[in-house]
C-alpha cells in the first residue's frame, strides 16, 4: 500500500482504517509501518527523520500509535545502529503511554538480532532493566521465538534462563502466541 500510494503515509493509514475487521486494519497498518521503516527498494521514506528515531510514531494519530511503536526499535536501529544502550534510552524517551510497546519492539529485535539464541537475548534485554523495559523485552522476544518455531518449546528455554521475576510474563507471552499457533484448546494445553 505504501509503495502503491507513493509513500504517502497518511493516505495509506486512511485506507487501512476503512478495512472491515480489526485484524485487517491492524495487519494493514503493520505493513504500512514496516514499509515506512524498511523500504523494499532501499530508499528512505519521507516519513522518517534521522533526528527523531521515534517519528512518525510520536506524530501519528492515537489510533495508529500501537502498530507504529510495535516496530519502533527497527527504525531506531536504522538510526543508531546496534547500540542497545542507545536503543533502550530512545525507547525510554517515547511518549509515556507507548514506552512499554517500544520495549516490546526492542525485545522482538533482540530476538532477531540475537539469532533467537536465549542466552544472547537475556543479556540484551538486561540492557533495558534500568529503564523498566526488561519484562516487555523478554515477553516480546518469547513471542518472536514461539512464532518463528511455531511452538513454545524453544521460547520456554528463554523463560527458563530469565530472572525469576520475569518468567511468569515470559510464559504468559508463549501462551498468548499458542492461541494463534494451535487451533484447539487441547493442543494448546498439551503444548503448555
Amino acid at each position: 500500500l505504501m509503495i502503491t500510494t507513493g509513500y504517502r503515509l497518511p493516505l495509506s493509514l486512511d485506507v487501512c482504517r476503512q478495512l472491515a475487521t480489526a485484524w485487517d486494519r491492524t495487519s494493514c497498518k503493520g505493513g504500512v509501518f514496516m514499509e515506512n521503516f524498511l523500504t523494499s527498494y532501499g530508499g528512505q521514506s519521507p516519513w522518517v527523520r534521522d533526528d527523531d528515531p521515534l517519528y512518525p510514531c510520536d506524530w501519528v494519530a492515537e489510533r495508529d500509535k500501537y502498530t507504529c511503536y510495535q516496530q519502533a526499535a527497527t527504525r531506531i536501529i536504522r538510526v543508531v545502529g546496534l547500540d542497545w544502550q542507545k536503543i533502550a534510552k530512545t525507547c525510554a524517551e517515547a511518549e509515556p503511554d507507548w514506552i512499554d510497546t517500544c520495549f516490546g519492539s526492542f525485545g522482538q529485535n533482540a530476538s532477531v538480532q540475537g539469532f533467537r539464541k536465549p542466552e544472547r537475548i537475556v543479556v540484551t534485554c538486561a540492557v533495558a532493566r534500568p529503564y523498566g523495559g526488561e519484562q516487555k523485552c523478554i515477553r516480546y522476544a518469547a513471542m518472536d521465538i514461539a512464532g518463528t518455531y511455531s511452538g513454545g518449546r524453544e521460547a520456554a528455554v528463554l523463560c527458563d534462563m530469565s530472572a525469576a521475576e520475569l518468567r511468569g510474563g515470559c510464559y504468559e507471552a508463549i501462551g498468548h502466541m499458542l492461541r494463534y499457533l494451535r487451533s484447539t484448546k487441547a493442543e494448546r494445553r498439551t503444548e503448555c
